[in-house]
């Protein structure tokens, strides 16, 4: 994007942190964050760090802070750290600390568990890392979206639907174009 151009980011405001500190933009950021990312914090990363014997890994998602993502060894989606995991060829003692939400630990556990890779410590109170409105979705609540059975939204006008579809069709055909 041209540095030219004014840019508001959202939805998350640690994401469009990472992007500015990378990038060297100037966007403002939207307040909204992710209520599980924002929970890691590089106090938390670096009680966990001292208190570890071995060599240390950080991953994480980049809805994190950006203190905590100044930390990490690799930064990218999901599906990166994931394979981020399955290539690991590092330390075989390593303690691997991801800062995403907890639901991923067991698809990276299962791919390799040779590996002891530990959920990033977060801040002193609830010590849960896992988001409760993804685990609203299931298949079955998939299965009655695609059957046309789901919640209907009726306060919306054509028009304001109309607008928010477009950047939804502009992501996908973008993927489509450049991930296909």
């Amino acid at each position: 994007m041209p540095k030219v151009k004014k840019v508001i980011f959202s939805p998350d405001r640690n994401m469009g942190a990472y992007l500015n500190f990378q990038h060297g933009y100037d966007m403002p950021l939207w307040s909204a964050v992710c209520e599980v990312h924002d929970k890691f914090n590089q106090a938390a990363l670096d009680e966990a760090f001292a208190a570890c014997t071995t060599a240390k890994y950080l991953i994480a998602h980049p809805e994190s802070p950006l203190p905590v993502l100044q930390q990490a060894d690799y930064v990218g989606s999901t599906s990166g750290m994931l394979n981020w995991i399955k290539s690991f060829d590092k330390e075989p003692d390593a303690v691997i600390f991801v800062a995403t939400e907890d639901g991923i630990l067991y698809n990276m556990r299962l791919a390799r568990p040779d590996l002891n890779i530990e959920q990033a410590p977060i801040y002193a109170g609830c010590q849960c890392n896992s988001c409760p409105y993804m685990k609203m979705n299931t298949i079955e609540a998939v299965k009655r979206a695609q059957a046309g059975q789901g919640t209907e939204i009726d306060y919306l006008s054509a028009s304001d639907m109309a607008a928010a579809r477009l950047p939804i069709e502009r992501m996908l055909e973008f993927s489509q174009r450049y991930y296909a």
